[in-house]
């Protein structure tokens, strides 16, 4: 049950009385949606979370993944597109994760690779990375659209998510440069009050019970597209940013 059920309650009144708080904090209210909350012992803050109104001019966008094996084990696929600029900002643009067989998810991530005219799709290595790669480019086959320029980043099999995690969750805070407070990665405005950041704000490295189906997988992918973007791991060619995508940039601005 939810405020709306109380026939004591204007609901309409109510809803205005919420219209200041950001949609996670209204799903909390409005719909009794307690899996969107800030945890203790989470990775990130929802303070941590910095966000640009208008995307800037990126030099490179990437779309990054961490593949299910199989639709039955009831873990996301994590497909998350970003970009960085000039100055070495990175802006997440878009949470497109999906629970789906792997055809699917990977349809959707080729999509996701030239709709925004990116020039990477990032993927682990270790877990499955040949494999996602094959799925990709059939995906891309079907879609009669050119194969993706795969990048896999290494992940040492004995390091668990949260040392991996940790270095992105700390570009997430404000470093001072001389008089101004910048930040090494912020949120596009596709991304407020996601499911990427609701998920952010709730996985506690080694509670299960903090995420849904026990995977961060949305946390995987933002991990794997800031690593490689930001910190420069992974393997792959040159990288410009496409007539396409400076299109698309121009028409958030």
């Amino acid at each position: 049950p939810t405020f709306y059920d109380n026939p004591a309650i204007d609901a309409e009144e109510y809803k205005k009385s919420l219209a200041h708080l950001s949609e996670i904090q209204r799903r909390r209210l409005e719909l009794g949606d307690w899996d969107v909350v800030e945890v203790p012992g989470a990775l990130w803050r929802f303070e941590d979370i910095h966000r640009v109104e208008k995307v800037p001019p990126l030099d490179v966008i990437a779309v990054a993944v961490d593949g299910a094996v199989s639709e039955g084990t009831g873990d996301e696929a994590g497909i998350v597109v970003g970009g960085i600029t000039a100055d070495g900002v990175v802006v997440v643009l878009e949470d497109q994760s999906i629970r789906a067989h792997p055809d699917e998810w990977a349809r959707k991530a080729v999509l996701a690779y030239h709709d925004y005219g990116a020039t990477r799709l990032v993927i682990e290595k270790n877990q499955g990375g040949e494999m996602n790669r094959s799925v990709l480019y059939s995906a891309a086959e079907i879609l009669k659209l050119p194969h993706p320029n795969v990048v896999l980043v290494h992940a040492a099999s004995n390091t668990p998510k949260e040392l991996r995690a940790q270095p992105v969750s700390q570009a997430y805070r404000a470093s001072h440069g001389g008089e101004v407070l910048t930040h090494k990665v912020m949120h596009g405005p596709l991304v407020r009050d996601s499911e990427l950041e609701a998920q952010m704000a709730s996985w506690v490295p080694g509670d299960k019970l903090s995420v849904k189906h026990g995977s961060p997988d949305r946390v995987d992918a933002l991990v794997w597209l800031v690593q490689h973007l930001l910190f420069k791991q992974g393997s792959g060619g040159p990288i410009r940013t496409t007539t396409r995508t400076r299109d698309r940039m121009s028409s958030w601005r």
